[in-house]
């Protein structure tokens, strides 16, 4: 798979070795996204054709940015009402290890094929997690960087909402932050919290638009896996209750496995947040298909029970385009890889880059589907 080199290695950014920036219609939270502007970052558009290697060394030709024959198809459409006509298709692999690309590359264009033309994707969600912006204030127990103008960056940059982990110990995020978000009104806020009487009241009296229910423990460097619903189900039957009682929305963030999903209907909750943790860390090719097919099956059995489906952890723009293919997702929420990658592009275009990769991995997605159809 193409990897990025110069002054973006060694960050691959999973869109064909080039980090694109999209500049996103005004009205982007409200349908579907259509590029203004689509260029290499660091240069001008590139004209004509481009080459690139892969893993296996051939080299692959499809039209560049701002190749006008491709600009025109697209343009021509766009104004039919309809999708231009897509790539030319050849055999499916079997599996990702038969790809011979890194496993978790989503290629966007077939080899010796063109690139697919732009379609519309059907919208999924982008949650951006800030609570690395406050862990670096936190370092310092200062004022900067501020979550709120954090917040306004990443709806610039094509965010739908802004997630906060308010944990019992408080190490990023703190109270106040979360009062500021919500009344700066920049994006709905989704509050991760634990399911404990302190917490829940918390959550009550500031009114987030939702709350995930996440396992917390002290030690942990990071959230390291679902909620154990069934072995605490009495106490999420009680938060669940309240929350929902004042109008919030509740999800829970569960692995991806059917004992957890059945469990969750003992407790009740609107959406069921998937661990993407496994995915996201594996790295053997024979073990990113097992944990992607463990995604895709508990995200089309939770979306049979009933309940709407988001996903996060751990997911970057490398790995993001499979779980973000999956149709009954409906939302992904991500924070560790945008704050880090926004240290070297600035966190809008870090944003951007995150929304660019979901849109794509969404609509390459559809394209097999209605080609398989």
């Amino acid at each position: 798979a193409p990897r990025t080199t110069g002054p973006l290695a060694p960050y691959d950014t999973g869109l064909g070795g080039r980090a694109r920036l999209l500049e996103p219609r005004l009205d982007r939270a409200r349908g579907p996204r259509v590029p203004l502007d689509e260029r290499d970052v660091g240069g001008p558009p590139r004209q004509g054709l481009e080459t690139e290697s892969t893993h296996a060394g051939a080299e692959v030709q499809h039209p560049g940015i701002g190749d006008p024959r491709q600009e025109h198809a697209e343009q021509a459409g766009l104004q039919a009402g309809r999708h231009g006509p897509g790539p030319a298709r050849g055999r499916q692999p079997a599996s990702l290890e038969a790809t011979r690309l890194d496993a978790h590359d989503l290629p966007t264009h077939r080899h010796g094929g063109q690139a697919p033309a732009r379609i519309l994707p059907i919208m999924i969600r982008l949650g951006v997690n800030i609570d690395h912006v406050a862990t670096l204030r936190q370092a310092r127990q200062g004022r900067v960087p501020e979550l709120v103008a954090a917040a306004h960056a990443a709806n610039l940059g094509g965010a739908d909402s802004i997630t906060v982990h308010l944990r019992e110990d408080r190490r990023h995020i703190q109270d106040e932050d979360v009062d500021l978000l919500l009344r700066a009104g920049a994006l709905p806020v989704n509050l991760e919290i634990a399911a404990t009487d302190e917490m829940v009241a918390i959550a009550r009296g500031f009114k987030p638009a939702s709350v995930c229910l996440v396992p917390e423990k002290r030690q942990e460097l990071t959230t390291e896996g679902g909620l154990d619903v069934r072995a605490n189900a009495d106490a999420l039957s009680s938060a669940i209750a309240s929350l929902r009682g004042d109008g919030i929305e509740v999800s829970l963030f569960v692995d991806p496995d059917e004992a957890s999903l059945l469990a969750v209907g003992e407790v009740g909750a609107d959406a069921i947040e998937l661990h993407t943790g496994a995915y996201a860390n594996a790295r053997a090719p024979g073990e990113v298909v097992r944990t992607w097919l463990a995604l895709r099956d508990a995200s089309r059995m939770a979306k049979e029970l009933g309940y709407r489906v988001h996903a996060g952890h751990g997911l970057d723009t490398r790995n993001v385009g499979r779980v973000a293919g999956l149709p009954e997702v409906e939302e992904l929420n991500i924070g560790f890889a945008i704050v880090a990658r926004a240290m070297f592009v600035g966190l809008t275009a870090a944003v951007r880059e995150m929304r660019d990769a979901i849109d794509r991995g969404r609509e390459t997605a559809e394209r097999e589907r209605g080609a398989s159809a």
